[in-house]
């Protein structure tokens, strides 16, 4: 999927971040990461992106969502294939 070519680790810097609360659905993640729906649940599939699975409904943790972002910035993670 190349999920490091989807999102901008830049966008994270906006007002919109800071008022997010702690704890995102995939609604809330589209305008905060400017891509679509599709590709966020597409995310929440991803092996290491930090999707928290409660009760068949994902969500996202804020502060892990920035650390696994920033993993990309910096080349920490892998690519996917």
């Amino acid at each position: 999927m190349g999920t490091n070519r989807i999102i901008d680790p830049g966008i994270v810097r906006g007002q919109q971040w800071k008022e997010a609360p702690d704890v995102l659905t995939a609604a809330q993640l589209v305008p905060l990461l400017h891509i679509s729906q599709s590709s966020i649940y597409g995310l929440m599939n991803v092996p290491g992106f930090p999707t928290l699975k409660v009760k068949g409904r994902k969500f996202v943790y804020k502060d892990a969502l920035l650390q696994w972002l920033n993993s990309y910035q910096t080349g920490g993670a892998e690519d996917d294939q």
